[in-house]
């Protein structure tokens, strides 16, 4: 299929960017003192959640349209 070739690269794309933003903010967290601000250690598991849900919904949005 063509186009799952391209929810796939959109999946990657989001990965990238949600990546990209929990390094930022444990750097900038880091950066403050040393001290993680309270939920720090939450959010690279978000992000990983954000993206397992944004990767799901681009697969069924994917899916032919059944019956």
């Amino acid at each position: 299929m063509v186009g799952s070739s391209w929810l796939i690269a959109d999946a990657v794309i989001i990965g990238i960017f949600l990546l990209l933003i929990g390094i930022v903010w444990l750097a900038c967290a880091r950066r403050a003192g040393g001290r993680l601000p309270p939920g720090a250690d939450l959010v690279p598991g978000a992000l990983i959640g954000l993206l397992l849900l944004a990767f799901a919904l681009l697969m069924l949005w994917s899916m032919p349209a059944m019956g």
